[in-house]
């Protein structure tokens, strides 16, 4: 049977070396499979990949600022766009509106994606609608037969 003593002593050991690894630091402890053992976390946090890069214009407004949001627009239009997104927030979907700078990106045709491109390339134009694509496929079941 372990005396307080000893227990003390093995805990003023631990305590020079240090129960965690040389890169972690141990942060208080936690109960893992009904004991209570150190909890060992990273010393360094790594950077957090999950956030985009702001837009240096608008970048010290309330919120998230990413760059892809802001791309190729004044400043003054890139505030008028935050503003109108933090006013859209509070709105349900269905009341939304354009933000500024949206009505010009509209007038450009959405680019193809790689997946599209792929199928067009497999199958041809005559496949992009419906009707055209039935047609096709009576074609090709007419050639088997």
């Amino acid at each position: 049977m372990k005396t307080f003593s000893s227990i003390r002593q093995e805990l003023i050991k631990l305590d020079e070396d240090g129960p965690c690894w040389d890169s972690h630091k141990q942060v208080g402890m936690k109960k893992k499979n009904g004991r209570m053992v150190p909890n060992c976390v990273p010393k360094e946090e790594k950077e957090d990949r999950t956030t985009s890069p702001q837009d240096p214009d608008i970048k010290g407004r309330k919120g998230s600022q990413p760059k892809g949001y802001h791309k190729g627009l004044k400043k003054s239009t890139k505030i008028a766009r935050d503003r109108q997104f933090k006013k859209q927030a509070k709105l349900p979907s269905h009341m939304a509106k354009d933000a500024p700078g949206d009505k010009a990106a509209r007038k450009k045709p959405m680019p193809l994606s790689k997946h599209t491109i792929k199928y067009r390339r497999m199958f041809g134009d005559e496949f992009h609608n419906d009707a055209n694509r039935k047609a096709a496929f009576a074609k090709m079941a007419d050639k088997r037969k």
